[in-house]
């Protein structure tokens, strides 16, 4: 296998497992197995296989965001109150929508199809504004800080992947990880961004190889691999400037690791899994994502900075933990014996 090669399918299922496609809603407990986890759907989701309600973040007051899809299969944003009122919105005259990031003011951030893929800003007020890099062929969004500073990355014309910041005044600053690749599919993706504008993600070399990377608020980079590492993807980071993420090891199975500020390197993978996945960190250090067993079954996790992993219980099914507040709630989805996906917030 080409490093090339090696490269396209390890970032293909890495982008499977992190990139996902005011009505009163009453929760209720999942299961007598899993205390309290609270289980959510929004009103208009549907009720078929692969249909149903994905929460991707959560702001510190507990707010959750995330999308639905419908019973035509069509995905929609949505957003679940601490008190549990679910609102469900779409961006003006854009379809496939959801929404990856929220903040303490209540802005979200995400992504929907117009005759391109366009990044949008809702602010708590409930209008919207675009976000679209300049030149760009698709725009995608990934977070927000309290500041109101965005991040993601977009495609350009020869389809090469690059890094954007959005300050609160709506200007934008692009770049390259240096030494990436600039081949079609190829370049830079961003996919988290803290409190003072620092970012993280993952970038491919010439040799087709992947690499995390850390981008300060003066546009200086350090770029980093765990050791023996075929591929590293940075999925958080915290205002403390830790970062995290998960990398395929000599065997290609997923392991999380966890950078601090320094940047010293210390690596794990949940006992008894073929794989783990790391989605979101707090800045405490809490780690959360999901990990595999052989069975191919999906567990929640959370892991403390101790590094003493404890588990969430998972419902009848498959679950996937995204998002974890400074308070410790976590939330994402789980999918039930059909097929069904529900949102939940602990």
């Amino acid at each position: 296998m080409t490093p090339s090669s090696r490269f396209s399918k390890f970032i293909c299922s890495l982008l499977l497992e992190i990139l996902p496609l005011a009505v009163l809603c009453c929760g209720a407990p999942l299961a007598a197995q899993t205390p309290g986890f609270i289980s959510f759907d929004a009103p208009d989701a549907g009720s078929g296989a692969n249909q149903g309600t994905v929460a991707t973040s959560i702001a510190q007051d507990g707010t959750v965001a995330g999308y639905y899809i419908d019973s035509d299969n069509l995905a929609h944003c949505f957003l679940r109150s601490p008190a549990g009122v679910i609102t469900e919105f779409d961006p003006p005259g854009s379809t496939s929508n959801s929404v990856a990031g929220i903040n303490q003011r209540g802005q979200t951030v995400g992504s929907g199809y117009t005759s391109s893929w366009v990044g949008f800003l809702r602010n708590a007020d409930g209008t919207f504004v675009s976000i679209s890099v300049p030149g760009a062929a698709d725009t995608y969004p990934v977070g927000i800080n309290d500041g109101g500073e965005t991040a993601g990355s977009f495609i350009d014309a020869s389809q090469t992947w690059y890094g954007f910041v959005r300050n609160a005044a709506g200007k934008y600053t692009v770049f390259g990880v240096p030494g990436a690749s600039t081949l079609s599919g190829n370049g830079t993706l961003v996919y988290g961004i803290n409190g003072k504008g620092a970012v993280t993600g993952y970038y491919n070399d010439k040799a087709g190889f992947a690499h995390g990377f850390v981008r300060d608020s003066l546009g200086h980079f350090a770029s980093f691999d765990p050791p023996n590492a075929n591929g590293t993807l940075a999925t958080a980071i915290n205002s403390n400037g830790d970062v995290t993420g998960y990398y395929g090891d000599s065997y290609y199975a997923e392991r999380g690791f966890f950078r601090d500020a320094a940047g010293h390197i210390s690596v794990f993978g949940v006992p008894n899994s073929v794989s783990t996945f790391v989605n979101g960190m707090n800045d405490a250090g809490v780690i959360v994502g999901k990990w595999r067993n052989s069975s191919y079954v999906d567990y929640g996790f959370e892991r403390e900075a101790s590094g003493l992993a404890k588990f969430s219980a998972s419902p009848p099914d498959s679950t996937t933990v995204f998002g974890i507040n400074n308070t410790g709630q976590i939330t994402g989805y789980y999918v039930d014996a059909g097929g069904v996906l529900h949102g939940f917030v602990k």
